[in-house]
């Protein structure tokens, strides 16, 4: 076990729930959500995701010693056949109201931005942790140095400049306006944001990785601009004009040397548009440690289950029974 405790954390959302559909209709108007990629189903589809994340992370990372999914009232089905499986992994459902406490008013939230700017709020959350969405899972077994060394994140990625990519993607806002074309949010432009608030040149370009981060980074960061975190909070979907707060915390700890910046790894990356039987045949390749299948609810029924399929065999020894007629099938239910 690593001499300093380290977690996880995941995000998590069923968008299947009638309840939680109900209250996405309820407050989208309100809102002013005019960002197709904001709003879109995709967004908050579930398809028993999750469940690989957990069994990557207990199979691969035993030096986890908790985890924490965070949601909106709402608690994954088969959470509890996992949670037994794993008695040396505390594994607990934080709802939004904990990391929102003080700032309830901006509840209910549908913005993943918004919420993993409040992350750091979890209740006993360690001074080091990983943070998971939900469609990211460990392909292979992992060390605390893949993540941690002498104590420092350790951040995959590359440096960027970040004016002209703030003008690039104004400019492409500009013209959708002038289109009368909805804007949407892009994930580059919010992590140049970010370097922006601090007036760095540069920002840190991550992709589709587990994130190692630290707590203090972003209380300090927050403590001293109280009203960035709140105008953060504003939004109940994704805006465009938001920033990212974990490239932003990358990019803190990184000009003060407290981080170790690496070059991607290589990647199990899956999406609709993918080569799926090439994508598949890395699976098995110990050389890639980290997954991430996007908008698994968009692939055909038939792949879906294939993916399914090739996900259950590698992870076969490591699934408790009652998950394996969920894990097999074509659609899951959380």
């Amino acid at each position: 076990m690593p001499s300093n405790p380290i977690d996880a954390v995941i995000t998590w959302v069923n968008g299947n729930d009638p309840d939680h559909q109900k209250k996405r209709a309820l407050w989208q108007p309100r809102s002013g959500a005019d960002a197709p990629n904001a709003i879109i189903p995709t967004r908050f589809a579930d398809d028993g995701e999750i469940y690989y994340c957990l069994i990557s992370i207990l199979h691969y990372a035993p030096f986890i010693q908790n985890i924490f999914i965070v949601t909106d009232n709402q608690h994954p089905k088969h959470l509890n056949a996992i949670a037994a499986a794993a008695p040396n992994t505390q594994i607990r459902v934080i709802d939004h109201q904990e990391i929102f406490r003080g700032y309830e008013n901006y509840l209910p939230s549908f913005n993943s931005t918004t919420i993993e700017t409040l992350l750091y709020r979890i209740n006993d959350l360690s001074e080091h942790f990983i943070y998971f969405n939900d469609d990211f899972f460990l392909n292979a077994p992992v060390t605390v140095n893949d993540f941690f060394r002498a104590g420092q994140p350790v951040i995959y990625g590359k440096q960027q400049s970040t004016i002209p990519t703030l003008v690039k993607h104004k400019l492409k806002r500009t013209t959708q306006r002038l289109l009368h074309q909805p804007s949407q949010v892009s994930y580059l432009y919010k992590q140049a944001k970010s370097a922006q608030l601090i007036g760095s040149p540069i920002f840190i370009r991550v992709g589709h990785t587990p994130r190692a981060l630290r707590k203090s980074t972003f209380e300090q960061f927050f403590s001293q601009h109280p009203m960035l975190l709140e105008q953060q909070l504003v939004h109940r979907f994704r805006h465009p004009e938001q920033f990212h707060a974990i490239a932003l915390a990358h990019l803190l700890d990184r000009l003060y040397n407290r981080a170790i910046l690496l070059p991607d790894p290589p990647q199990f990356y899956l999406k609709p548009s993918s080569d799926l039987q090439r994508q598949l045949q890395l699976l098995d390749c110990e050389d890639i440690k980290f997954g991430c299948i996007q908008s698994l609810d968009l692939f055909t029924a038939t792949d879906r289950q294939l993916i399914k399929s090739h996900l259950f065999r590698k992870f076969a020894a490591s699934l408790p029974q009652a998950l394996e007629s969920i894990l097999r099938s074509t659609h899951g239910n959380s």
